[in-house]
């Protein structure tokens, strides 16, 4: 943490474009010494406001930054988390229905082969600056760079980006686009990737990257995001609309919710009988670690982690409303996920 700061110096005047407003004392914020810059702000329940960005102590060290101030403006704390090895580690933030705070950044660091790639870190924090939890999240070597983050009705995180992370659909390692889903304990719900369809005159994606720049919910209990994509010799904007389960494209391979569209799963999964009325029957070929139980809106209904090795279980659906629902199960194979249907 770093505490040599000048903070909540005022500006006697701000400059507006139209001079016919009226003009306002504006505040500045930071060490004279180091260089800050903000990408998101929020407002607090109680006035407030939350800024994230970062702050750099040159020599290519930036970490992900946020400053919290009162209703008027006024220094009430900072947080700078120390990440990474690149200045890249730019921090976006919001303030929750129920007053948390939550910061997300993709970081840099450098593997033994002196090659750098990018993790994501998520951290919540309550009103007084104290963090409750902060986690990373696995990269599979690749490049990730987050952008956008918004609450979904269920009160869980949308996270979105763009990664080079390699996978079946994205064999050459392009650019492409990421929205993380997780809950407020900071586990992930799921994560989907995004492409547009092959175009056999152009590469095996049809473009050459995919860019994500800001991420909305929408009424239905989707969302949408919109960006940029590069396709030779020039570039179009991006807008690609999700639906409540994450899916997106259910024509070009299918989507379920609680797996990544890209996954390629190597186990087998039964349930029975389904639809299903009060015992949900699971079998698996390879033993299970945990079981998720996800509700049309994408909102966690049901989670064990397993305590004891398992190929089998019976799943008690009796306190279900009747309806469709994801079962998804993990395996050290994979994660895997089916359609169940609760009848009454």
């Amino acid at each position: 943490m770093v505490t040599e700061v000048s903070m909540g110096k005022p500006i006697s005047k701000c400059v507006f474009f139209n001079e016919s407003l009226d003009k306002d004392t504006c505040m500045i914020y930071g060490s004279p010494s180091k260089d800050e810059v903000a990408y998101s702000i929020s407002q607090t329940p109680a006035g407030g406001y939350v800024m994230s960005g970062y702050r750099n102590h040159g020599n290519g060290d930036c970490n992900p930054y946020l400053v919290k101030t009162d209703s008027n403006g006024i220094f009430l704390w900072d947080k700078e988390f120390e990440l990474g090895e690149l200045c890249e580690d730019a921090g976006f933030s919001l303030v929750s229905s129920d007053g948390f705070i939550y910061m997300v950044s993709d970081y840099a660091y450098e593997d033994h082969s002196s090659f750098y790639y990018s993790k994501l870190f998520v951290a919540m924090l309550n009103q007084e600056g104290s963090v409750i939890w902060e986690k990373e999240f696995d990269d599979d070597l690749a490049i990730l760079n987050i952008s956008a983050i918004s609450e979904r009705q269920d009160g869980s995180i949308l996270i979105a980006g763009n990664t080079t992370r390699i996978t079946p659909r994205n064999p050459l390692g392009k650019m492409v686009g990421i929205v993380y889903n997780i809950d407020t304990a900071g586990n992930e719900i799921y994560e989907q990737y995004f492409v547009i369809n092959p175009d056999p005159n152009h590469d095996s994606l049809g473009y050459e990257t995919h860019y994500v720049r800001s991420l909305d919910i929408t009424p239905d209990g989707g969302y949408v995001v919109a960006g940029f994509i590069t396709q030779l010799p020039g570039q179009d904007l991006w807008v690609v609309k999700f639906d409540s389960n994450g899916c997106y494209d259910p024509t070009y391979g299918g989507c379920v919710v609680g797996v990544s569209e890209l996954s390629d799963v190597s186990f087998q999964l039964s349930v029975w009988p389904n639809p299903a009325q009060d015992v949900l029957n699971i079998e698996t070929d390879s033993p299970m670690e945990e079981i998720r139980v996800y509700d049309q809106l994408g909102s966690l209904a049901f989670s064990y982690q397993m305590s004891a090795i398992s190929s089998f279980e019976q799943l008690d659906l009796s306190s279900f409303k009747s309806g469709l629902y994801f079962l998804v199960v993990k395996t050290d194979k994979g994660v895997e996920t089916k359609k169940v249907i609760k009848q009454d």
